[in-house]
């Protein structure tokens, strides 16, 4: 999606904004500011947030509410955008506003819903999902500037096709960095670390071992029940 077609939005519907640390992915550990969008355009089965509902904020009431959270603190602190999908909604306006702050900006994104505003971002992890036609007809044939500069992760599912598919379609892509994560839940029930994930887990761990280009990436703050 180009972001001259794309429409401003004049307030956008967010879940939460947290303060929280970071659980997975190339910047685990980092502490961040959190801003939830609600809403996806895709409706995985093992999907592990609740993101369905939100309240309309501006983009300067979203400023003001990281802000709020970072009063006290005498360095930036990174941000990210997080969902749901926040490409639903994210446009250059809101983030010509969270760049005014000139602290790291992150998003999380399936990458089905591409734009040039997510140029600004230090960070763009990108995790396409098993039915996700969308991307593997856009995105390839983007700017090489794309896939250059985001982080792959995949989530191993119990579906052993799907995974085929994400994996030679994904894998062989220029990623900075590739990750593979253990899913938390399985046909929409929380696994909370019991057997089912724990399998799944021995599995990533074995498939990571025989794919040393990967890395592992595992969901530290339900690990530790972390927000």
């Amino acid at each position: 999606m180009n972001q001259n077609t794309r429409k401003r939005q004049t307030t956008y519907l967010v879940n939460e904004i947290f303060y929280s640390i970071q659980g997975e992915g190339s910047a685990v550990g980092m502490p961040m500011i959190f801003i939830r969008f609600a809403g996806c355009n895709l409706a995985c089965a093992w999907c592990d947030t609740d993101h369905e509902h939100g309240s309309q904020m501006t983009g300067h009431q979203i400023l003001e509410a990281i802000i709020r959270l970072a009063i006290g603190h005498s360095k930036p602190i990174a941000v990210c955008l997080t969902g749901g999908e926040p490409m639903c909604q994210v446009d250059r306006h809101l983030v010509k506003i969270l760049c005014g702050l000139h602290w790291p900006l992150h998003i999380e994104t399936n990458g089905t819903l591409w734009d040039d505003c997510l140029k600004e971002f230090e960070t763009v992890t990108m995790s396409p999902k098993e039915i996700n036609p969308l991307m593997e007809i856009d995105l390839c044939r983007n700017s090489s500037w794309s896939v250059k500069h985001c982080d792959l992760k995949l989530v191993y599912t119990d579906n052993p096709a799907d995974m085929e598919r994400l994996i030679t379609t994904w894998g062989v892509q220029p990623f900075r960095i590739k990750f593979m994560q253990p899913m938390t839940t399985i046909h929409g029930t929380t696994m909370n670390g019991k057997e089912q994930y724990s399998m799944n887990t021995k599995e990533v761990i074995e498939w990571v071992l025989q794919n040393p280009d990967w890395r592992m990436s595992c969901q530290l703050h339900k690990i530790f029940q972390i927000r």
